[in-house]
């Protein structure tokens, strides 16, 4: 059971026993069709996903950098002797994908003549979280952010690919380290 203390939810204002309002970041998505989002499947896979990705326990978050600690020790040996320099390690990155196959029918004179099969490749790509390490240390946690592709095609050939900008999720908790006062 995840302490509420150490929810990411409520760490970023969201209270994580009611439904996470995926408005605002489909809105974000704007150019990838986010009317289609937010009544389809994918957007309901965002919804659980982004709702998931928010119920994180703290101690878990910290514990998944394990996986990641060879990015970790090289952002803290880059950023320790350059004092401007800053990095950021994605520490729960998540993956949606979600293929359609919608068609057009030609009709001749009433009647159909051909169906043209498209496919739509749909990737919802999420970072959790991510660790920010400045001057040697870990610095913050901050609730990461999320890409989006669309790619349609016809008999095998991509015909239009389309990429979201990068929407950053908010919060932020700082980490007070050794050195600070």
């Amino acid at each position: 059971m995840t302490d509420p203390a150490l929810d990411l939810a409520s760490l970023v204002g969201v209270d994580s026993r009611s439904s996470f309002d995926m408005g605002p970041v489909l809105d974000g998505l704007g150019g990838l069709g986010a009317g289609v989002l937010k009544s389809s499947r994918l957007g309901d896979a965002l919804h659980n996903a982004l709702g998931d990705a928010l119920k994180l326990d703290i101690g878990a978050l910290l514990g998944q950098a394990w996986i990641t600690v060879d990015s970790v020790k090289t952002a803290l040996e880059t950023t320790r002797d350059d004092h401007a320099a800053s990095a950021a390690v994605p520490l729960m990155p998540h993956q949606i994908k979600s293929s359609h196959t919608p068609s057009v029918k030609l009709m001749v004179h009433g009647l159909p003549h051909v169906d043209l099969p498209f496919t739509l490749d749909l990737v919802l790509k999420i970072d959790s979280v991510v660790l920010g390490i400045e001057k040697g240390a870990v610095s913050h946690l901050k609730s990461g952010g999320l890409t989006a592709l669309a790619t349609l095609k016809f008999a095998g050939k991509t015909l239009m690919e389309r990429a979201s900008p990068r929407l950053e999720l908010p919060g932020r908790v700082a980490v007070r380290t050794a050195g600070a006062a």
